[in-house]
């Protein structure tokens, strides 16, 4: 499974992109690397889980909790997740929920940046809006 972690909103918005097959210890590799870019933040900060591009994926729940830090960092106030499927939408919920996150899903990473910057007024997503949703 390639994934991809960046800023898009420097130490506000991280974007995971994940595609093609995932693997349980490639899963595990990125909740690490992610949370150690979440806690480096000194403020609260957002994850967006883009999902689209994932071709297959585990659907075992006690190797997907194994697999992924249930512990939230502290300074992480929303989860947004991105995907079209029913499956990965329900997976993805459960997990954050089970590790006590605040979720929700979106069709498009527009409708989730658009979300987020309604709720969070202390930082500026007007650009990052016209990058997704010219």
């Amino acid at each position: 499974m390639p994934y991809t972690l960046e800023w898009l909103v420097e130490r506000r918005l991280l974007l995971h992109r994940v595609y093609g097959d995932v693997t349980l210890d490639e899963l595990h590799s990125m909740s690490n690397e992610s949370r150690q870019l979440l806690e480096s933040s000194t403020t609260t900060v957002h994850s967006l889980v883009d999902l689209t591009g994932i071709r297959s994926h585990p659907t075992q729940i006690k190797e997907l909790t194994a697999a992924v830090n249930m512990n939230a960092p502290a300074n992480l106030e929303w989860t947004l997740i991105v995907t079209e499927s029913r499956l990965l939408r329900f997976l993805g919920a459960l997990l954050t929920q089970l590790a006590r996150q605040r979720v929700a899903t979106f069709p498009t990473i527009a409708s989730a940046i658009q979300f987020i910057a309604a709720r969070d007024a202390t930082t500026d997503f007007d650009a990052l809006l016209r990058r997704y949703d010219p």
